[in-house]
């Protein structure tokens, strides 16, 4: 006879399920995407860094990356606040 001994396995229950449902998780994942939209709004000159491997996206209810790898032009960001305080009548100085 084998004795398989019994492993623990925790399953992710961030908000639950069944009858123990986070009632506040369809708010904090709208919130959550309005952050990170209002972030990469402010944030035009960030992008995918295409040197670096692409995002692989996993899961079936908590889907996900575990990493994205970006850049940010700052040069081109640097330029076009200059050029937005300009037409504000703004100086910028260095």
């Amino acid at each position: 006879m084998i004795r398989i001994p019994e492993v623990s396995v925790k399953r992710h229950v961030a908000f639950g399920y069944g009858s123990h449902v986070c009632i506040g998780q369809h708010l904090a994942r709208m919130e959550l995407t309005m952050a990170l939209n209002t972030l990469l709004d402010r944030l035009p000159h960030l992008r995918l860094d295409e040197s670096m491997p692409a995002p692989v996206i996993r899961g079936l209810t908590m889907r996900g990356a575990d990493s994205v790898c970006v850049v940010f032009d700052k040069q081109i960001a640097e330029r076009h606040s200059v050029a937005d305080a300009a037409r504000r009548g703004v100086e910028v100085t260095h």
